[in-house]
């Protein structure tokens, strides 16, 4: 198996890392997220299916399960990167010897 250059484990870290702190700005200001979401909604009941749609999709992903599968994916693909950060390092340690 060829090993993961480090530069893309890194970056793949960022991102996980990024995406931690996206997911607790979003936790943060879950009510005003939950505001945006009653203003996207038909008080009348008027609105049309894809209103419907939009508006459960944004419930979705602002809601409690969802946002604990997002992290509990996040700790996974970071404690991967890890190790595969580990492997790296040991590979190129050993090529210099």
């Amino acid at each position: 198996m060829t090993p993961i250059p480090q530069e893309t484990i890194q970056r793949a870290q960022k991102l996980a890392t990024l995406l931690l702190v996206e997911l607790a700005d979003m936790t943060d200001n879950l009510s005003l997220l939950n505001q945006l979401g009653d203003v996207m909604s038909d008080p009348e009941g008027n609105g049309s299916q894809l209103e419907a749609q939009i508006q459960q999709t944004f419930r979705n992903a602002v809601s409690l399960p969802s946002r604990a599968a997002a992290m509990k994916d996040l700790a996974e693909a970071l404690k991967a990167l890890a190790t595969l950060e580990r492997q790296a390092s040991g590979t190129r340690k050993q090529a210099v010897r």
